[in-house]
């Protein structure tokens, strides 16, 4: 206790303490600073777009879309043919109900999901920061999406078989679907809207695979079920 004039006293208990926040508010200023500086010399960011697919029939418009988020990671460019970021894209196929139990479904091919905003939207960047500025600016931003950027399209006969994909020729859905029905256009528009997890009420069986529709770790190309995985169906969630 302190009186008139007297020293304050303190325990080794206290003092003990003290020198611990102490060390304690040193090593969480330079874990900040050290956050600060990574984020400036690697930044990342990420930005979303829905794709919409349109599709005539004869009873009308049929739409389907997806709302897909691209995550974009500076990475440190250690050695020269090393990547300078990673990209990765999180979000669903897009499905599209055509009736009578019938589905399109227009895949998230490997590259396509990343490539489709780039391409769409081009940008001569000089810097990553700008990079990521500019694409995160562009909410309600819309175009109609270039037939060479078109996903892979399929269906299933059985659409609680995944054993029953078959292949879809975008040029002609009348094929898969009858008379009448084709593909009309795709847009892509970015968004700040929550991105949409919508394909496993449709099909469940997914959340049990962790490879390839056909439930084989090894690609051989055999089968349509073989080829496709549950990547190309959703990822990231």
């Amino acid at each position: 206790m302190a009186g008139c004039g007297d020293d304050l006293i303190y325990l080794p208990w206290e003092m003990g303490m003290k020198k611990g926040l102490k060390v304690f508010g040193v090593m969480a200023l330079l874990v900040v600073v050290a956050g600060s500086w990574w984020n400036y010399q690697y930044p990342s960011g990420s930005w979303r777009y829905k794709i919409t697919v349109e599709v005539e029939t004869p009873e009308g418009i049929k739409t389907g879309s997806a709302i897909r988020e691209v995550i974009y990671q500076s990475t440190p460019h250690i050695l020269p043919e090393a990547h300078r970021s990673r990209v990765q894209v999180k979000g669903e196929a897009v499905v599209i109900e055509l009736g009578e139990g019938k589905y399109l479904f227009a895949l998230m091919d490997t590259n396509g999901p990343y490539r489709i905003v780039s391409e769409l939207f081009p940008y001569n960047w000089e810097t990553q920061r700008d990079y990521i500025a500019y694409y995160k600016s562009l909410t309600g931003e819309k175009k109609t999406l270039d037939q060479k950027l078109y996903p892979t399209f399929v269906t299933f006969k059985d659409i609680n078989d995944q054993m029953s994909v078959t292949p879809v020729d975008r040029h002609d859905l009348s094929q898969a679907f009858g008379t009448g029905v084709k593909l009309k256009n795709i847009t892509v528009e970015m968004t700040d809207e929550p991105v949409t997890w919508q394909i496993d009420e449709l099909l469940p069986w997914l959340q049990s695979l962790k490879s390839n529709l056909d439930g084989s770790y090894v690609t051989t190309g055999s089968s349509l079920a073989n080829t496709l995985h549950v990547g190309y169906f959703k990822r990231g969630q």
